[in-house]
């Protein structure tokens, strides 16, 4: 089991945010997190790495708590947040894959040749020096993923990666996401790329996991989509309508 989360509770003064949330990812695993506005994914995602404490429950990665203890959530853990110029702060995107690669014992020419790799897979090679305010929304977004898999992550927490993100930059999203070794826990309002990335989706109303199921199943239900505030997936609408069509015709 590499996460193992049980009766996970949350509230912000007295106000109740995550109610009795139980859990689990599997190494490899690819999971969506998916709810209305409100309902708790940004939540949930920050105390499963430990920056937050919660009123009551236990988290444990690989069957060690990482409840309040970032850095022992860091070493197995990787958050993406939504708003990626907030999480690249160094003067240049070489100095901040060098940061997250942390104490290794790698030799320097190792070190940097691990850089060199993680950063051509990226398509970042050309904007190693440059700082990483000066990139666009797309490449700040890879940028920041990149800083998280050159540490190795057994799970990446993935906040609304496809946000604000044009056609180009979303299907390469895609593309590494479906490459990762890595588990994965998907908070997204995009349901398409919840439906193209992932095996597992969980529903999240108020606080607690209100439904949960393979993602091809629960994102095809367009009656419990609808009971928590969602819709289809823009592509199963598309096919849906097309057929109404066809019928029509």
């Amino acid at each position: 089991m590499l996460l193992q989360v049980e009766h996970l509770t949350v509230a912000y003064q007295a106000l109740p945010v995550l109610r009795n949330v139980n859990l689990t990812i599997h190494h490899g695993e690819k999971v969506a997190l998916i709810g209305a506005n409100g309902s708790g994914k940004s939540s949930l995602l920050l105390h499963l790495c430990g920056c937050l404490t919660p009123r009551a429950g236990s988290i444990k990665v690989e069957g060690i708590s990482c409840i309040g203890q970032p850095r022992r959530a860091g070493q197995r853990l990787g958050l993406l947040f939504q708003r990626q110029e907030c999480q690249l702060i160094l003067p240049s995107l070489r100095e901040e894959l060098a940061l997250s690669i942390g104490d290794s014992p790698l030799s320097e020419v190792a070190h940097q040749q691990r850089i060199q790799q993680i950063a051509t897979t990226f398509g970042l090679l050309p904007l190693l020096d440059r700082p990483p305010h000066h990139l666009s929304g797309g490449e700040q977004q890879r940028a920041a993923l990149a800083t998280l898999l050159i540490a190795d992550p057994a799970l990446l927490l993935l906040d609304e990666p496809s946000a604000a993100l044009d056609p180009q930059a979303r299907r390469t999203l895609i593309h590494h996401l479906n490459s990762l070794n890595s588990a994965l826990l998907l908070a997204t309002h995009d349901l398409d790329l919840a439906l193209q990335t992932t095996q597992r989706t969980l529903v999240l109303c108020s606080g607690r996991i209100a439904a949960q199921g393979a993602t091809a199943q629960i994102l095809r239900d367009e009656t419990l989509l609808e009971a928590y505030g969602l819709t289809l997936p823009l592509s199963l609408q598309a096919r849906l309508d097309g057929n109404i069509e066809e019928r029509s015709a």
